[in-house]
């Protein structure tokens, strides 16, 4: 178990902010101190991710207990990058929604930040939440709104490139830090598939998929979040509220099976043991949870 040595590095997704993280890092805070720094891509880097890290690594003040990094999208990325520089200082990573490959469609919505091209909001948005979570609006939905709209376009669109360009797929397996990975499986850029490839490739990974969610949804019920990465990363304090499912059970996803056990019925979740052949032919074995419900958001509300 974790204690007061132990430090939780959160890194946000563009062009988000810091206070995304605010409700996960108050349940965090149980488990050590957490920090959130600002991770703004440097205009005209070509590497903006490896900038970001290097400035971290420079930055961050290495805690005298363990150190737990946890990245989003664009800050799975640089996460990523922080523990290829100093891989001694990292006890676990954790990547929610990320890849390590290109995503070449972004270069295109780079250009057209550039060019001065109006902000689609709403289209964003779609992408970033389910239809219920957006008819039903919240506080996270109008987060993701105003950054949107206030964003700087600049150090957006350089993320965007560097999103578009990022590939450590030939080192990824020399992270032997314990890696959780965490996949929405409606997310449209970080899909299941490219985060299963992703924990093939990596040593000590487990992976996460949250089917019926959406790239933003899990920031929506910040103490599920917090609990699927302290679980994730063997970290649940005692204090942590246990919070059971009411949802549904959601109609699964199409996995390759080798095992299936349905857990305690207060919690309605039923936990998959995959393993992975022809599927993802660099990876051995890996651990996959899939919380089955109607949506992240409902499945663990008192």
């Amino acid at each position: 178990m974790t204690g007061p040595k132990d430090h939780w590095l959160l890194l946000h997704g563009t062009p988000l902010t810091p206070a995304v993280w605010d409700g996960v890092a108050a349940y965090l805070a149980q488990s050590g101190t957490v920090s959130c720094p600002a991770i703004t891509p440097p205009v005209g880097a070509r590497d903006a991710q490896g900038a970001l890290a290097a400035w971290l690594a420079a930055e961050v003040a290495q805690p005298a207990g363990r150190l737990h990094v946890v990245g989003h999208s664009f800050g799975g990325q640089v996460a990523l990058d922080f523990t290829l520089l100093v891989p001694r200082r990292v006890a676990t990573l954790t990547l929610l929604c990320s890849r390590d490959t290109p995503f070449p469609a972004f270069a295109a919505a780079a250009a057209r930040l550039r060019s001065g091209d109006p902000v689609d909001a709403d289209a964003a948005l779609s992408r970033w939440f389910t239809a219920a979570e957006l008819d039903r609006g919240g506080p996270v939905v109008r987060y993701a709104r105003r950054c949107l709209q206030q964003a700087d376009r600049r150090s957006w669109a350089a993320a965007l490139d560097a999103i578009a360009r990022y590939d450590r797929a030939d080192r990824t397996a020399s992270i032997t830090a314990p890696a959780i990975l965490i996949a929405a499986g409606l997310d449209q850029v970080s899909t299941p598939a490219a985060m299963s490839a992703l924990a093939g490739r990596l040593p000590r990974a487990t992976l996460q998929i949250l089917p019926g969610a959406a790239h933003m949804t899990p920031f929506t019920d910040p103490a599920a979040l917090a609990q699927l990465i302290l679980r994730g990363a063997d970290r649940l304090p005692a204090g942590l509220p246990h919070r059971p499912s009411r949802a549904r059970p959601f109609r699964p996803v199409p996995c390759l099976l080798t095992e299936l056990k349905p857990a305690s019925r207060a919690q309605r979740q039923m936990r998959m043991a995959l393993t992975v052949g022809a599927w993802l032919p660099n990876a051995k074995s890996l651990s996959v949870e899939c919380i089955w419900q109607l949506n992240f958001g409902e499945a663990l509300r008192a």
